[in-house]
């Protein structure tokens, strides 16, 4: 895919109405009945398809692209945690738990599910998860739209050049004005060791100081130097002249260690570009 097709995609997801595909996992009929009931009037959503236990949902989800799922705990042999821990992080899309019991709260949300619903469902509370769902979705498409479109350009320096002699050069930034106790101060971006989404906000980890700044990471990629600044995750950029190893695993994602001992998460889908970026400054 080149450039110009990954611009013109950013512009759609940004501009045109987003639709959903929605799957709901659970082993009672009742309970995926009235999830459907509540859905059929959402005009946002594209598809809802149906697993009625676990072993079915894992093999839906390595096979089929989902944005959303609402996902029953407790389910006989296969747990709604251990749907999520049999699948690559690629294919797990937002995950909204739903159960009936309440003390499965922290280890849903230590499984990094957006949201938590008990049964039975009330109406405002699904809708009000409903809605998060979709807008981290839509941040997440757009974040990996992005990210494509900045690696497509790394990766083709001859057509960077091409496109900057038409007066559309990045001017990467230099410094940063960020807020520190209601003072402005001036940052080099040389002086960032690495950004971590937060919510709403970034934080800016420099050698020093931890600073917040409200702007969305794919914002803050584009305006960095690719060939210093690289995102290794989904919520993190790192610096790479600060990153001292990198350690790998076979079955998941990785650790980058920075030079001050700090250890980050990178994600297999980064990793190809984390090797190459790292060999380019050997």
């Amino acid at each position: 895919m080149d450039s110009a097709t990954i611009l013109s995609r950013v512009a759609q997801a940004v501009a045109k109405p987003e639709r959903y595909n929605v799957l709901l996992v659970d082993d009672e009929d009742l309970a995926r009945q009235n999830i459907q009931i509540m859905l059929k009037d959402d005009s946002e959503i594209d598809s809802i398809s149906e697993c009625t236990n676990g072993f079915e949902a894992v093999e839906f989800l390595r096979s089929t692209p989902i944005d959303i799922v609402f996902l029953d705990i407790q389910m006989p042999q296969l747990s709604g945690f251990d749907v999520l821990q049999m699948l690559e992080p690629e294919q797990i899309p937002i995950v909204v738990f739903v159960t009936a019991y309440d003390r499965y709260a922290l280890k849903a949300f230590a499984a990094s599910a957006l949201d938590y619903i008990l049964k039975p469902v009330e109406e405002e509370r699904f809708f009000k998860a409903l809605e998060r769902a979709k807008a981290l979705r839509r941040r997440q498409k757009i974040d990996d739209l992005t990210s494509r479109l900045l690696q497509f350009l790394h990766e083709n320096p001859l057509y960077t050049q091409q496109i900057s002699s038409d007066d559309v050069q990045t001017q990467y930034w230099e410094h940063i004005t960020l807020n520190s106790r209601g003072r402005a101060v001036v940052v080099k971006i040389t002086d960032i060791e690495w950004i971590e989404a937060e919510t709403y906000y970034a934080e800016i980890h420099t050698k020093k100081k931890t600073y917040l700044l409200r702007e969305r990471m794919h914002v803050l990629e584009s305006k960095l130097d690719p060939t210093i600044f690289l995102r290794i995750h989904r919520s993190i950029i790192v610096n790479i002249l600060a990153i001292k190893e990198l350690q790998h695993s076979k079955h998941s994602d990785g650790m980058v260690i920075l030079k001050d001992g700090t250890e980050l998460k990178f994600s297999r889908t980064y990793k190809p570009r984390l090797q190459a970026a790292l060999n380019l400054h050997r």
